[in-house]
């Protein structure tokens, strides 16, 4: 996956003013109703969790309040990506704040002003990350996208640091699945995520600086919570006889993907940030969507086949709306017939 940072999203600054900061306690009334949680996909070697969209980093340095608010909000709190760069703000509150970004023992405060049960870890190791995402919980990364030379008195070279939040791996691929404060989300290998997570900078001012202030390689942040996962993992349609629908019908998943005839005549596959991953191009064209019980699935306009899986032929096929993502028409037997090849899109 080629991913596209937007903007630098951390970067470090002098440990005199760095390490001047004071962390204020806040006692806050809040609301901390649970609202409807997101999906987990679970099984052996591989897990999918599916975090709310709390939309895209706006700035430079906000990469934490945001991968901190996707996390908080799959647990239930009420909290927004501006209310999290809110309680960052006034936790440091110093001029020229917004080019430094966030400690990592600062984004922890934060976020235990909702969930007392977060955990921050550094110098940890790969396998601890696998461990908790195969048991459904994200986990908040820090992580080495690039380096830069600052100007002035500074030298040598500093790191470029940014905050995602790894949710999901399949161990069959050697993949996690990051999820990025830009929605430009997907599968990274094993060797690229370490590349990234455990990163050196060897010694002089910008090694001690970010040491003195408790910024470490393979540093991670998650809440200490196993959540509930789907209930339902797919959704099946299966036709004893011809089944239809008419526009406007739409089916969602627990992980919140959604499959829609849409009312243009367009049979469309929408993933959780509510990005199109899949579409038939139908638009104007159908006016029913059939799930045969020969096996296909079509598409009519005025009576005629204007799209088709070309399944047909097997008595007993079913659709599956899967929760990774994955639209599929799968025989009796539980082969593949015919796939949309969109999983964790």
């Amino acid at each position: 996956m080629k991913r596209l940072l937007r903007s630098v999203t951390f970067l470090a600054t002098v440990s005199t003013v760095i390490g001047s900061l004071l962390i204020p306690v806040f006692f806050l009334s809040l609301e901390e109703s649970v609202i409807a949680q997101q999906g987990v996909s679970l099984r052996n070697g591989y897990s999918m969790i599916t975090l709310p969209d709390v939309g895209e980093q706006s700035d430079s340095w906000s990469c934490a309040p945001n991968s901190a608010a996707r996390v908080l909000k799959f647990y239930g709190y009420r909290v927004s990506y501006g209310v999290m760069k809110g309680h960052i703000k006034m936790a440091q509150n110093i001029p020229g704040f917004e080019s430094f970004g966030t400690t990592p023992s600062e984004l922890r405060n934060a976020m235990r002003i909702y969930a007392n049960d977060v955990i921050l870890e550094r110098e940890s190791s790969f396998e601890k990350i696998i461990d908790l995402v195969s048991r459904g919980i994200p986990v908040i990364t820090l992580v080495r996208v690039g380096e830069f030379k600052p100007a002035g008195i500074f030298s040598g070279t500093w790191p470029r640091l940014h905050w995602y939040v790894v949710s999901g791996y399949n161990a069959q691929s050697q993949q996690v699945y990051i999820t990025d404060t830009d929605n430009n989300n997907g599968w990274i290998s094993y060797d690229e995520f370490r590349s990234e997570w455990s990163w050196g900078i060897g010694r002089g001012l910008a090694s001690s600086t970010l040491n003195s202030n408790g910024i470490k390689t393979r540093t991670m942040l998650w809440v200490d919570r196993t959540p509930n996962p789907c209930p339902n993992n797919n959704i099946t349609i299966r036709p004893s006889s011809n089944l239809e629908f008419s526009r406007g019908k739409e089916w969602n998943t627990c992980s919140n993907y959604k499959f829609i005839f849409q009312n243009d005549g367009n049979l469309v596959l929408y993933n959780p940030s509510s990005r199109a991953i899949w579409a038939t191009g139908t638009n104007h064209k159908a006016d029913l969507f059939v799930v045969q019980a020969d096996g296909n699935v079509v598409l009519y306009g005025g009576g005629r086949a204007v799209w088709t899986t070309n399944t047909g032929g097997n008595p007993g096929a079913f659709l599956a709306i899967q929760s990774d993502g994955n639209l599929v028409v799968y025989g009796r037997n539980h082969n593949v017939l015919w796939s949309t090849g969109t999983g964790g899109r």
